[in-house]
C-alpha cells in the first residue's frame, strides 16, 4: 500500500510539473502575441508628420481670440477677449497683413456673424450679445431671455439663424433668430447637454454638438432630434457639402455622417485604451476629403482621404488654437494671446 501511494505521488508530481510547463510554454505565447498586437496597434495610430508653414500675422492685443471669419479675400474679422473684463472685435481689409482692435462689452465674445448685407452679430460668455446694423456703426447691446453662454451661432439668411451655448457641461441652451438685431426666441432651455457649434446646410437643415450630445434640425431650428452617438464632448463641426459633415471632441474623437447627420460613425475613439487623448478644439474641411483639426499646444492636423487617415504638422507654436477659417488657398487660425496665423494649402 505504501509502495503504490509512493508511486501516484510521483505520477502526480510529474504529471503537474508538465502541466504547469505547458502552461508556462502557453502563457509565453500569449505574452509574445499581445506584444506584437501592441506594436501593431502603435504602428498603425502612429501619424506621418508634414510641414505647412504658419506666418503669425501682427495684431494690436493679447486677448484670448475665439472665432474668426472673411467676408472677401481681403476682408476678415476676430473676436474674443477677457472673460469678466472686455470684449474685443478685430478687422483686416488687406487679408490679415493689419488688424486694427475695437474694445466693448465687459466680457469676452465666443462667436460672430457676418451677413450678406454688413449687418454683424456677436455673442459670448453670460448670454451677452451685440449687433451691428453695418460693420461702421456702433456696437448696440441685445441680452438674450436666458443668461446662460453663448458659443456659437449660425445664419442661413439674415431672418433665419440658431445660436446655442450652455455651462458647466450642462444647461444648455438653443436660440433662434428671425433677424441679426437680436431678436431671439428660446427653443430649448435647460438642455442636460452643454452645446459649442452649430451650422446650417441649407434653410431648414441645422445641426448641433455638445457635451455628449449630437443633434439636427429638420425645420430650421425650431425642433431637434439627438443621434444615439456620444462617447465625447464635441466641441465643433464642419459639413462640406449638405450630405458629409465631421465633428471632433475634446477626448480625441472623430465622427463622420455621409447621410446629412441622420447617422454617426467614429473614425476615431479618442477613450479607446489603445488611442492617444487629443485636446482638438475646431474642425474645418475644404471639401469632402480634405480637411484640418485643431487644438491645444499647437495640435494641427491634416487629412486627404475623408478621414480614413491624418498627418501632424510638424513644428507648430505652443499655442492653443480655437478656431479655423479658409478661403481661396489661404487658411486662418485664431488662437490665445492675440495670436492669429495664416497658412497656404
Amino acid at each position: 500500500m505504501t509502495w503504490y501511494l509512493f508511486k501516484l505521488f510521483i505520477h502526480k508530481i510529474s504529471f503537474f510539473g508538465l502541466t504547469f510547463a505547458r502552461l508556462s510554454m502557453m502563457n509565453f505565447r500569449f505574452n509574445i502575441l499581445l506584444f506584437l498586437l501592441l506594436i501593431a496597434l502603435v504602428s498603425s495610430c502612429r501619424k506621418d508628420r508634414i510641414s505647412i508653414l504658419l506666418e503669425e500675422l501682427s495684431t494690436p492685443t493679447n486677448a484670448i481670440l475665439y472665432d474668426i471669419t472673411f467676408t472677401d479675400i481681403d476682408t476678415g474679422y476676430v473676436v474674443g477677449g477677457f472673460h469678466w473684463q472686455h470684449g474685443e472685435w478685430l478687422r483686416t481689409i488687406d487679408g490679415g497683413d493689419t488688424w486694427r482692435s475695437d474694445t466693448f462689452a465687459y466680457t469676452a465674445m465666443l462667436g460672430i456673424h457676418i451677413g450678406s448685407t454688413g449687418k454683424a452679430l456677436v455673442v459670448g460668455f453670460d448670454g451677452n450679445a451685440h449687433y451691428k446694423i453695418n460693420t461702421a456703426s456702433s456696437w448696440q447691446n441685445y441680452y438674450p431671455p436666458e443668461q446662460e453662454t453663448i458659443n456659437a451661432l449660425d445664419f442661413y439668411d439674415e431672418n433665419t439663424g440658431v445660436a446655442v451655448g450652455g455651462k458647466n457641461f450642462e444647461y444648455g441652451v438653443i436660440y433662434r433668430f428671425s433677424d441679426m438685431k437680436g431678436s431671439a426666441d428660446t427653443v430649448y432651455y435647460p438642455l442636460n447637454h452643454e452645446l459649442r457649434d452649430v451650422q446650417f446646410t441649407d434653410k431648414n437643415t441645422v445641426h448641433t454638438v455638445g457635451y455628449g450630445y449630437v443633434a439636427r434640425s429638420l425645420d430650421g431650428g425650431f425642433t431637434w432630434q439627438a443621434n444615439s452617438i456620444q462617447g465625447d464632448f464635441f466641441f465643433a463641426l464642419d459639413f462640406p457639402t449638405s450630405e458629409v459633415g465631421y465633428a471632433v471632441g475634446r477626448s480625441g474623437t472623430i465622427i463622420k455622417t455621409t447621410n446629412a447627420g441622420k447617422d454617426w460613425t467614429k473614425l476615431r475613439n479618442g477613450n479607446n485604451l489603445f488611442v492617444s487623448n487629443e485636446k482638438f478644439r475646431d474642425v474645418l474641411f475644404k471639401n469632402e476629403d480634405e480637411g484640418y483639426i485643431i487644438g491645444d499646444a499647437g495640435l494641427f492636423w491634416v487629412t486627404r482621404d475623408g478621414g480614413d487617415s491624418w498627418e501632424i504638422v510638424e513644428n507648430t507654436p505652443d499655442v492653443t488654437f480655437n478656431r479655423l477659417f479658409y478661403q481661396n488657398g489661404r487658411g486662418y487660425i485664431a488662437g490665445e494671446a492675440g495670436k492669429i496665423y495664416r497658412f497656404i494649402d
